[in-house]
């Protein structure tokens, strides 16, 4: 979450103000993260549901909003930086390398996804480098100037063990350190420390899915969540039909004043299973069934509602695996194309934010690259496309004087695994490339 304007200059209330705006998030926070989890409120299981399966299917999902932000996370891959017109920047790879990122960017995007937002802090390590973190969205808040969108405070709250609370405020001149008893929130804080920052600015960056010029990130699951409801209300209704339609519904016909109908009765009260089964009717003596109940309307409803959340999300629909044949591959590619132009936005909008973060880390070494207004991260393409399909376009265009490396890139190679082909082609092509 992202707030736009301070209740208060000082220290004391920055921190209380931040912490209540966390505070207010975690519920939605959590309810994301238990949709993405599969941890759904049956909210409209029936009591027919609960007499028949018990505690069985109690925590029962048919959960879509996992794949709905796996599929875009899956496309959201940094392979590179660089500055103005080189291949890629060596020394912002070490430094990606070093603090673990290709697993902290995929954490980073993924709570993104899932909460709408999500942080990294850099800072410096004991010997001077670089120390970048993936941060959650539970623990961390940001304030920005409503005039520049930059960070003003920045707050990181968390739980150590034996139930303590501490915090993080940090400000462009300074970062305060603070602790408290479990369940503070407001009061109770107690100031432990304070540095000094050297950086000029607050050292958190937050990556917003979906941001608006107002601020704020939004959840992929947002809209989702009300048809994962009635999904699993459809699921839950199919259930409890398979269970009393699953075999022919028989009816006896007996004489309601005979000690056979008496000891029928109680036989089958002896039999609760048994006693669903059948219907007794009094007036004479006949044996019938009647016909099954077909389960395809409830498949159907599900399959619609599954469209819609296919539809919503620009998610393509074989990812659901829908009624029909599998599509050929250019038909894949032709329903990709939402995918990939929803994966390409989310590219700029969390690659200006990853540009910040080198640019912080190299603030912290002193380098001049801090300031570099031409800093560009590189990601992998997120169209998925048969090799030989990118190798033919490659040749085609090396016959129109396309430079070998810009081919190389098209090839989805990352700028390190350019240079190692150029460097041990036989002769070398690198001082032959442009």
């Amino acid at each position: 979450m992202t707030l736009l304007a301070p209740q208060s200059d000082t220290d004391s209330d920055l921190l209380a103000g931040l912490a209540v705006e966390l505070d207010a998030a975690q519920h939605e926070i959590a309810r994301y993260h238990d949709y993405y989890a599969g941890r759904h409120p049956l909210l409209f299981a029936t009591e027919k549901f609960r007499e028949a399966f018990g505690g069985l299917f109690k925590t029962f999902a048919d959960n879509w909003c996992e794949l709905v932000a796996d599929v875009p996370r899956q496309r959201l891959r940094v392979t590179g930086f660089r500055f103005g017109d080189e291949p890629g920047d060596a020394d912002a790879w070490r430094m990606w390398q070093r603090n673990n990122l290709d697993l902290g960017s995929l954490l980073v995007h993924n709570e993104a996804l899932i909460t709408g937002r999500a942080y990294v802090i850099v800072w410096a390590d004991g010997a001077g480098r670089p120390r970048i973190t993936a941060e959650s969205a539970r623990q961390c808040i940001v304030l920005s100037d409503p005039a520049t969108r930059l960070p003003m405070a920045a707050l990181k709250r968390w739980e150590i063990p034996g139930g303590s609370l501490e915090a993080r405020l940090f400000l462009p001149d300074r970062v305060l350190s603070y602790t408290a008893q479990a369940g503070s929130t407001v009061s109770g804080w107690r100031r432990t420390n304070t540095v000094d920052n050297p950086l000029g600015q607050v050292p958190v960056v937050e990556f917003q899915n979906k941001p608006t010029l107002l601020g704020g990130g939004r959840s992929e699951l947002a809209n989702v969540i009300p048809v994962q409801d009635a999904v699993n209300k459809m699921v839950t209704d199919l259930l409890v039909a398979s269970e009393f339609n699953s075999f022919k519904m028989r009816y006896l016909l007996v004489d309601a004043k005979s000690e056979a109908f008496d000891r029928l009765i109680a036989e089958l009260k002896t039999k609760a299973a048994a006693l669903q089964r059948y219907l007794v009717v009094a007036g004479g003596q006949q044996v019938g069934a009647f016909p099954e109940t077909t389960l395809e309307g409830f498949v159907s409803a599900i399959t619609l509602l599954t469209q819609h959340v296919a539809t919503q999300t620009q998610t393509p629909p074989h990812y659901f695996y829908l009624k029909g044949e599998f599509p050929s591959g250019e038909s894949i590619q032709s329903a990709e194309a939402g995918l990939v132009a929803k994966v390409e936005d989310k590219q700029v909008v969390f690659g200006e934010a990853w540009e910040r973060v080198m640019r912080l880390g190299f603030a912290v070494q002193g380098d001049p690259r801090a300031g570099a207004e031409d800093c560009e991260t590189i990601w992998r393409d997120p169209r998925l496309r048969p090799e030989g399909v990118v190798v033919d376009a490659a040749s085609k265009k090396f016959t129109m004087g396309v430079p070998l490396r810009q081919l190389l890139e098209d090839m989805g190679y990352s700028p390190q695994q350019q240079a190692r082909i150029l460097a041990e082609a036989n002769p070398p092509l690198e001082a032959t490339v442009g």
